[in-house]
């Protein structure tokens, strides 16, 4: 199995076909969503051009309800997505919604609640006890929040 397929795997696995997912720390002006994504209206494949400043027509730096509508479920979301009560999401608020997600995908595989997936919790799910080895890149036996992550990240780097 090709590493780009990777990421698609550990998306498929975690259920994260409702995230959204902020890229790199190095460009969080970047708003991506998985490949296998739908759920935020995106497309069915990580496209350019698809993220938080496609989103943001108009350039200011936040995402209004009228441009939130091109994503029928971000639309949807909205107001639970906006916090702070302002009228429109930002790009904080859009990357705390996305990494609540995240943890609550991650918590349904964590059954001992340690913070991590052991080997033998990954065994539920096929593709990621496929995919352990290579996304353990410490060689612990487990999988922390940021082997997943980086796993993630490299998956929409390409």
């Amino acid at each position: 199995m090709k590493f780009s397929k990777l990421g698609f795997s550990i998306l498929t696995v975690l259920g994260m076909t409702a995230t959204i997912n902020v890229s790199a720390q190095t460009n969080p002006s970047t708003l991506t969503t998985p490949s296998t994504s739908t759920a935020l209206g995106a497309p069915s494949a990580p496209t350019k051009g698809h993220g938080f400043a496609a989103l943001d027509k108009n350039g200011d730096g936040s995402i209004s309800r009228d441009e939130a509508a091109a994503r029928p479920m971000l639309a949807k979301m909205f107001d639970k997505l906006d916090t702070n009560n302002d009228g429109v999401l930002s790009k904080d608020e859009m990357k705390a919604a996305r990494e609540k997600m995240r943890a609550r995908r991650i918590s349904k595989i964590d059954t001992d609640g340690d913070g991590r997936i052991s080997r033998a919790e990954a065994a539920a799910h096929p593709k990621l006890a496929q995919n352990f080895d290579r996304i353990d890149t410490n060689g612990d036996g487990f999988l922390s929040k940021d082997e997943l992550r980086a796993a993630h990240h490299a998956r929409h780097a390409r």
